[in-house]
């Protein structure tokens, strides 16, 4: 008989199997519309046609401490759209539960291939898919909701308590509570003016960001220490013996980032964050009357596909390998956190841990809107001169008006935008030429008579004023391209 201290630890650690099963199946089809909205734009992004061709990308400085990449072996078109088809593949494999450990596994080197191919267009969202994929390999989310369901094993419980669980738990937490560490301006501190200024930048605002600024400053000072309070005790709730508890800490994430992407345009990092604590639902959720039908009708689903999971699909199988892979877990995790806390004043330092951690992307670091959100806004355009002396938006490829505009307003075009403000974070690495000399290229195939002679991204920038301040307008040249 089992001791009731034993029996506490054992239900702090335990996560509900029918939870993972679901977790996977959201995570599943992220990646599903991911790679479905990256594969608009491959040709531009990840070939020899597009802006950044890999001979290029990689003569660029810093290339020895460059992490590998799938797609550094070819960046041919047909390469690409055969590895985003593979891709694609591996991620309906995994949202189905089919040979689930193994297309974890592809989906999480295809995921950080992706990533490194063309940083630029990438968020923090890009960031914590393969933290989140990596970790749930070591868990059992392939044996609820999935063609691999053993009906059998279902007599056995539903809960799953061991360590690489604790893992995946301490991982939701890291993503809040090292936010909160680096956010120690005085917008986050003293004013509680952060949230004024993360709605006020004009690159990341939703349709609704405009009417949240109307409801006045005291509001959103509170708010601002919401966001604070939360992040820092919510996941707190998480590590509680309690499924109430447990239960609260995942709808306050979940609701947490709702209202984030409804008025800040980061939806990737919104969706990802708002799936990551799913794998966590205690069974209360699935013992009432509507998770009985849910768990009822998703298990039905599964099993009306009898056969298509062979036996024994786990790759890991058994003996000495068996024994290293599921020692990993104990090793990585201490390791993440020494390196978080490590690279708190250091974050450019390079040794062999960060070396090691930063090639499976556990070197990570939440800094969005920290220590204090942008107090600058800004908008581009792509001004080019021809060899008429025609001044063409080299974008719209219309007249050029010395006025912002939104180049990429529609969901599809998500990577673009995000494009935009990679190039604006990263300025002195390149980007800016490299894309204006793509553009200025596809310019002149269609008007060979009057190519190019000079392009320049201008960066039209203005501040956020405070209540007593007056507001400062500029232009900036991110790049210039002369043929």
């Amino acid at each position: 008989m089992s001791s009731p201290s034993r029996d506490i630890w054992q239900h702090w650690l335990a996560l509900d199997k029918r939870s993972l099963g679901f977790f996977r199946i959201c995570l599943g089809l992220i990646l599903v519309g991911d790679i479905l909205i990256r594969a608009v734009h491959y040709g531009a992004h990840y070939t020899q046609n597009g802006f950044l061709p890999l001979d290029q990308y990689l003569s660029q400085p810093d290339i020895t401490y460059r992490r590998w990449s799938l797609l550094y072996l070819n960046d041919t078109p047909l390469f690409v759209g055969l590895f985003f088809a593979f891709f694609l593949l591996s991620a309906l494999s995994l949202t189905v539960g089919y040979r689930t450990r193994l297309a974890g596994w592809i989906c999480w080197a295809c995921v950080l291939s992706v990533f490194r191919r063309n940083p630029v267009v990438n968020n923090s969202g890009d960031v914590y898919l393969p933290l989140l994929l990596m970790w749930a390999n070591f868990l059992p989310w392939g044996e609820r909701f999935s063609l691999e369901q053993d009906r059998d094993d279902e007599s056995q419980g539903n809960l799953y308590s061991r360590f690489p669980g604790f893992c995946y738990l301490i991982q939701v937490g890291i993503l809040y509570w090292f936010s909160a560490v680096l956010r120690v301006g005085k917008e986050w501190q003293v004013d509680d003016s952060a949230l004024y200024y993360a709605l006020n930048l004009d690159n990341y605002q939703t349709a609704l960001a405009p009417y949240m600024l109307t409801v006045g400053a005291e509001p959103l000072a509170f708010l601002t220490w919401v966001t604070l309070f939360l992040e820092i005790f919510g996941p707190i709730l998480l590590l509680l013996p309690s499924q109430w508890a447990r239960l609260v800490s995942v709808l306050l994430i979940v609701s947490f980032h709702f209202g984030i992407v409804a008025n800040i345009d980061i939806y990737v990092f919104a969706l990802v964050c708002m799936v990551g604590p799913l794998g966590l639902l205690p069974p209360l959720v699935w013992e009432n009357r509507w998770g009985k039908r849910v768990c009822s009708s998703l298990t039905r689903f599964f099993s009306s596909f009898p056969g298509l999971a062979p036996k024994n699909a786990d790759p890991v199988g058994r003996g000495r390998l068996a024994k290293l892979y599921w020692l990993l877990p104990y090793v990585l995790l201490p390791l993440t956190i020494f390196n978080l806390w490590w690279t708190i004043d250091r974050p450019e330092e390079r040794n062999v841990l960060t070396g090691t951690l930063k090639a499976l992307s556990l070197d990570q670091r939440w800094g969005m809107f920290s220590p204090k959100p942008p107090d600058s806004v800004g908008q581009c355009t792509m001004q080019a001169t021809t060899r008429s002396g025609r001044v063409i938006n080299l974008v719209s490829q219309l007249p050029f008006l010395d006025q912002p505009e939104q180049f990429y307003p529609y969901p599809w075009n998500y990577r673009w935008r995000a494009f935009e403000r990679g190039v604006v974070i990263r300025r002195g690495e390149g980007h800016a030429q490299m894309y204006l000399r793509y553009l200025a290229h596809r310019w002149n195939e269609a008007h060979p008579d009057d190519p190019i002679v000079r392009a320049r991204w201008l960066y039209n920038v203005r501040t956020i004023p405070k209540d007593y301040l007056l507001e400062e307008r500029g232009k900036d040249t991110l790049g210039e391209y002369i043929p």
